[in-house]
């Protein structure tokens, strides 16, 4: 009886050891050009779905809330570049950049 009481009181314990899966997405994006709210809305609700899928379904979990974050955030604004929305870049990556490499760029995104 002690033992499945000790067992009992670890199970906070652990669950607190575990990194949750982010609720949302932690940066900005914005509509693309010529694109609606509806539209957009639509998107961002497939991209949400998209960047939740690998963390939920891997066998491999992360191991930080941060790190979680991090890469929902990845999948949201790889698949809402995609899908033609303005997402955030890191600092040096430009727009000219990504076109002279080959790549489109659906506008620039204003920084906070």
């Amino acid at each position: 009886m002690m033992r499945n009481l000790k067992s009992l009181m670890l199970l906070p314990l652990l669950a607190s050891c575990s990194a949750s899966i982010p609720t949302g997405p932690g940066v900005l994006v914005l509509p693309g050009e010529g694109k609606d709210l509806a539209l957009f809305h639509r998107d961002e609700e497939d991209c949400r779905q998209f960047a939740r899928e690998p963390l939920t379904s891997s066998p491999v979990k992360p191991q930080s809330d941060e790190e979680g974050q991090r890469l929902y955030d990845i999948g949201f604004i790889q698949c809402m570049y995609h899908k033609g929305h303005r997402v955030p870049l890191p600092d040096g990556l430009t727009y000219g950049s990504l076109q002279d490499a080959g790549g489109t760029a659906p506008g620039e995104m204003p920084r906070p």
